[in-house]
C-alpha cells in the first residue's frame, strides 16, 4: 500500500467516524440512520425483490419508521448538559 493510499484510506476512515458520531456537515445521528436504513432496504429489495425500483418502496417504509426515528434520535437539551440559564 502506498502512502497516497493509506492517506486515502485514513482519510476515509476519519470522514466515516464522524458521520457515525453525527456531528458531520451538522446532520443529526437519526437523518444519517434514516439516510442509512434506506440505502439498505433499497439494496434489500432489488437483490431480493422483484422490483427494479426498491427506492420507492425502500422511501414508504422509512417514512412509516419516521415516528419511531424521531423517538429514538432526540436532540440533547441545553440545560441537561449543565449550562447556565
Amino acid at each position: 500500500m502506498s502512502a497516497a493510499e493509506r492517506q486515502l484510506f485514513r482519510f476515509a476512515l476519519r470522514a466515516f467516524e464522524r458521520l457515525a458520531r453525527g456531528d458531520a456537515l451538522g446532520l443529526a445521528r437519526g437523518q444519517i440512520a434514516f439516510g442509512l436504513l434506506i440505502g439498505a432496504l433499497t439494496g434489500v429489495i432489488r437483490v431480493y425483490g422483484g422490483y427494479p425500483e426498491g427506492i420507492c418502496y425502500a422511501i414508504l417504509i422509512g417514512n412509516a419508521l419516521a415516528p419511531a426515528f424521531n423517538l429514538w434520535f432526540r436532540p440533547k437539551r441545553v440545560f441537561s448538559l449543565g449550562a447556565p440559564s
